[in-house]
This record gives structure tokens, C-alpha cells and sequence, in this order.
């Protein structure tokens, strides 16, 4: 694996062919990780999830659960390291330019490959080339949320307070570029407030500065604003699905509140440097799988309010990301947002 700058150990193979047959299941999964590819041992090696986003997150929530039970089922340890800033370039660079020996891989939401390159110029990877699909994991709805001392309750009172005080008012985002930022100017844009200011952070302090009342309000994924919400530190005023949330069925959708057009979610995937021996992929495919249908990853799934996809072959992640790519220029052309 190339060095990302972050400290990587490597272990001598302690694990018997005995042993790796027990910890898989079938036998056309009882290799390990990497024995296919290269059968010299390698099975207690370190294998680097990089999340391109700052700790705390859903994304980062969910790739460190994803991280805990690969390592347990392959016999290998997955570690996760945050690499945030750039619009999630700084760490989706890093994965596209590692060994593609399935040491090295990115968990992401889908800013990096479908939204930054209908923002961006150039980037410093290519979102057609750089990578190989392995799997999609969840979809993440999102959420309008704003900090208690502001004292607005609903939507409605929100967009009065936006129009009433367009001057002073602004949103945070985890960055430009992001879910978050393309939301919430989607979302001023159609309530007449898009001269807002736009606020982007690359660390936790985002909603920190939301809870204090610094931002106005934020558009962000349950997962990341849950605890916070149960705590009493923000109020959630609208999803942003077509239709109102499960777990916040008194939470009426943006769109019926409005009565406009407002479908906005992200999701979560991870890919490997393109290259990957196929066999590596495949088997990250179906272990990903089997991770996501287990009963506790499951479970914490749905409680922090993300909604699993059904497992699907590599090919169809493929042409799943094509297709959010063409989803993705139309929000960000409806959100007035230009090349950054």
C-alpha cells in the first residue's frame, strides 16, 4: 500500500488454513482477504478505509461498524482514517493514488465521484477511471435543522425569518460541494432567500455553530444531528425525502410543506483503487453484504436513521453512480451553484 501519511503496521500470516475455513463462510469465500490475489501470506494485513470526511458524521459512524465486522470476518484489520477537507478531495486523491492491491480503500458519500465533477474544473483524480465499485451500503436522508435559541419552530417560520432577514442570515454545509451546502442553497433559492451566506466547515464545528445559534440552519443526514435533536439542542423542522420519515412521522417533507419539487438524499459506497484483482473486489462484495444483513449492524443502521440498499452486483454500483451523476448536475443547476 502507498503511505497515506498515516501509520500502517503489517502482521505475519498467524491464521491456518483451518482457521481461515472456520472464520468464512463456504468454501469459495475461505481464502483470505488477499489470497487469491497474491497467496504469500498476507492475511493479517492492515487494510485502510479512508472516509474523506471528518470524524463523527454518519458516513464516518458507519464506515468504522463496516470497519469492526470486515475485520472480524476476513481475519484482517480495517482501520478508518478521516482524510477530510477540499470537497473530500484531499482524501478520495489519496485512495486513487494507492497500491490497487485491496490495502487501500474509500468509504464516501456521493460528493467525490457524482457531485464534484459537475463543481470542479479539474480534480485531482478522475471519477470515471480512478476507481472500482464494490458496493453501496445505505441511502442517507436528509434533514432541516436549526438551533433552539433561534426559537423557530416550523419551516414556515423559517422561511419568513430567512426573507426578513436575508442580510444576516446563512446555513453551514461540511464543505463546498457537499450534500449539505447543495441542499440548503437548493433549498434558499426556492424559498427567495439565495443571497444567504453560505458557511463551509471541515470539522464537528458545524453543527457546534448550529447548536449556538451562529448558523441560521443546516441541511444534514439524521444520522449526524440525531443525538443532538434528542437532546433538545435542535429542532427539526422538515426531511428533505418526498415523503415524511419513518422514525419522524410528525415531521412533515419539505416538498408537502412547500409545495414544491424538493427530493434531495445522499448515500454511502465503497471503492478501491482501480486495478484491485478482481477476486479481492468480489469477495469485499459479498462480505459487505453479509455485514449489512447482520442483525446488530442492521439495527444500528435504522437507529441512526439511514435506510440500507439491497445487496446488488458490482456492476449495477456502477451504473447506480452514473446515473446520481445526471441526478446530481440537475440539483446543482437548480441550486444556482456555479464551478468552484
Amino acid at each position: 500500500m502507498r503511505n497515506l501519511g498515516l501509520p500502517v503496521t503489517h502482521t505475519s500470516a498467524d491464521v491456518s488454513r483451518r482457521h481461515a475455513l472456520k472464520a468464512l463462510t463456504g468454501a469459495a469465500l475461505a481464502l483470505p482477504l488477499f489470497g487469491r490475489a497474491r497467496p504469500t501470506g498476507l492475511a493479517g494485513d492492515t487494510v485502510t478505509v479512508v472516509v474523506p470526511f471528518a470524524p463523527g458524521g454518519a458516513t464516518d459512524q458507519l464506515a468504522r461498524l463496516l470497519a469492526t465486522d470486515l475485520g472480524a470476518r476476513l481475519g484482517n484489520r480495517f482501520v478508518v482514517e478521516n482524510l477530510p477537507g477540499a470537497s473530500a478531495t484531499i482524501g478520495t486523491r489519496a485512495v486513487a493514488a494507492a497500491a490497487p492491491d485491496g490495502r487501500t480503500l474509500l468509504y464516501t458519500t456521493a460528493t467525490p465521484l457524482s457531485v464534484n465533477p459537475h463543481l470542479f474544473a479539474a480534480l485531482p483524480y478522475d471519477p470515471d477511471t480512478a476507481f472500482a465499485p464494490i458496493a453501496l451500503t445505505v441511502r442517507q436522508p436528509l434533514v432541516v435543522v436549526t438551533g433552539r435559541p433561534l426559537g423557530i419552530g416550523t419551516l414556515h417560520a423559517l422561511v419568513a425569518h430567512l426573507r426578513r432577514h436575508e442580510s444576516t442570515s446563512s446555513y453551514g454545509s461540511y464543505g463546498n460541494g457537499t450534500a449539505s451546502h447543495i441542499a440548503a442553497a437548493l433549498f434558499a433559492r426556492k424559498v427567495g432567500a439565495d443571497r444567504l451566506a453560505h458557511i463551509p466547515y471541515s470539522s464537528p464545528l458545524a453543527t457546534a455553530d448550529l447548536v449556538a445559534a451562529r448558523t441560521t440552519f443546516m441541511i444534514d443526514s439524521w444520522g449526524s444531528v440525531s443525538q443532538l435533536v434528542a437532546a433538545g439542542r435542535l429542532l427539526v423542522l422538515a426531511s428533505c425525502d418526498t415523503t415524511a420519515l419513518p422514525w419522524l412521522p410528525g415531521v412533515a417533507s419539505v416538498a408537502n410543506l412547500l409545495m414544491q419539487e424538493f427530493d434531495v438524499s445522499t448515500w454511502n459506497g465503497l471503492f478501491a483503487p482501480a486495478g484491485t484483482p478482481a477476486g479481492i473486489l468480489e469477495l469485499l462484495n459479498s462480505e459487505v453484504a453479509a455485514t449489512m444483513a447482520g442483525d446488530a449492524l442492521h439495527r444500528a443502521v435504522v437507529a441512526k436513521g439511514l435506510i440500507p440498499y439491497p445487496p446488488m452486483p458490482r456492476s449495477e454500483v456502477a451504473d447506480f453512480v452514473v446515473a446520481d451523476r445526471l441526478r446530481w448536475k440537475r440539483l446543482i443547476q437548480a441550486a444556482g451553484i456555479d464551478h468552484l
